[in-house]
């Protein structure tokens, strides 16, 4: 590599990439496209792989995303043909690298070493960087490596004037990109709660990408859709009267409501609600009560004065029911308040593989199943509050 190179190494943990990523990504190869009629320019992607935290996704999936995300941006337009990119695994995150003078061992070892190296860094990790030991550990840094930073939120323009450089040794240019609001993390964390959730702060690509190599907890869903045709095709209605009674719980404390994962089709591994089909000659109370200790191990012998509290009656959006199998249901939505202690005394079972206590700001970040989201959405108009804990033991 011609040692006039001009580098730009961008590093991080990529855990899954999101669009602010991507917009950095765009914006280095808007960089490098306009030196590179003069300068050969090689964009560096380096993921992080070390034992500072627990990855969700391995090292090569990081990679191939990235490794995505930075061809199609190549390939999307002519003025790019001549920049050149490279996807590394790094063993430390870079600006770890920087603060223990290791930057150049590394450019060294992988042959990248230039007098013209850019180190693209987020607001909050300059301002880590800056604030900490870097500059007395590495001062040759100064001479060789400048910075690019981008700022996440309009704040961090504020903090930097209040703690930036002045040291005019350094050579920092600062983006006048505003990212998009988007974090890994919280992308994770919503992927988490829903194995079909489509996070906006993702790109249809990385989406993708993602629920193709069942990656955070998504499933496949094109496969998924095939087998739960499969089901839809096979099913009988005999089994139940027609037309058939189910109640649905919102069995909640004052600050989170109890969801199960289902273990069977329709909407097999979704998010809903306990409950069930009523049998002949149950009042729906019965119903709910028999399926609470069917589904979450609620034990009604050891309730006392049990009440519900109705919040409608529903038109189920369930596969099983249509003009073609010859099956309708309606559905009576309930809701019921347990104290806090009765959490741990709850499992799964029955058609349930796991439960979760989700608290009620969480309740949007999760694709429920059937029409439940139209039950919870009819609960939380509801003054629960004013509900009485009537569950004891």
């Amino acid at each position: 590599m011609d040692i006039q190179t001009k580098f730009f190494v961008y590093g991080g943990a990529f855990d899954p990439p999101t669009v602010a990523h991507e917009t950095i990504i765009k914006d280095l190869f808007d960089r490098a496209a306009a030196q590179a009629e003069t300068t050969p320019v090689r964009i560096v992607f380096g993921v992080t792989n070390n034992d500072e935290k627990k990855y969700s996704a391995d090292i090569s999936h990081r990679i191939a995303m990235m490794s995505r995300l930075a061809e199609m941006r190549k390939r999307s337009s002519d003025k790019y043909a001549k920049v050149d990119y490279l996807v590394v695994k790094q063993e430390e995150r870079l600006y770890s690298w920087l603060e223990k003078g290791k930057l150049h061992a590394w450019l060294e070892h992988s042959k990248l070493l230039t007098k013209d190296t850019t180190v693209v860094l987020g607001m909050d990790e300059w301002l880590d960087l800056y604030s900490g030991y870097t500059w007395r550990n590495a001062a040759e840094l100064k001479e060789t490596v400048s910075f690019l930073v981008y700022k996440r939120h309009t704040s961090d323009l504020r903090e930097y004037k209040e703690r930036g450089t002045n040291d005019p040794t350094i050579s920092v240019t600062r983006s006048d990109l505003l990212l998009p609001p988007a974090s890994s993390s919280d992308a994770r964390e919503e992927m988490r709660l829903d194995p079909y959730s489509t996070p906006i702060m993702l790109s249809p690509d990385i989406r993708g990408y993602i629920s193709e190599n069942g990656l955070y907890g998504q499933v496949d869903t094109a496969r998924r859709r095939a087998e739960e045709r499969h089901f839809i095709d096979t099913y009988t209605a005999k089994d139940y009267p027609r037309p058939s009674v189910t109640a649905t719980v919102v069995v909640h404390t004052d600050r989170e409501i109890l969801l199960v994962r289902r273990k069977g089709f329709p909407f097999k591994d979704h998010w809903c609600l306990p409950g069930g089909f009523a049998e002949p000659f149950e009042t729906i109370e019965e119903a709910a009560m028999r399926e609470l200790s069917e589904e979450i191990s609620l034990d009604p012998a050891k309730c006392n004065d049990t009440k519900f509290k109705q919040l409608g009656v529903y038109t189920p959006n369930d596969p099983r029911f249509s003009k073609d199998t010859g099956c309708w249901a309606y559905d009576v939505g309930l809701s019921l308040h347990v104290r806090d202690y009765i959490k741990s005394m709850l499992k799964a079972a029955d058609d349930a593989v796991e439960l979760m206590w989700l608290p009620f700001d969480k309740l949007d970040h999760v694709r429920l199943a059937f029409h439940h989201k139209l039950i919870v959405n009819e609960f939380r108009k509801s003054p629960f509050d004013k509900i009485e804990p009537i569950i004891t033991f």
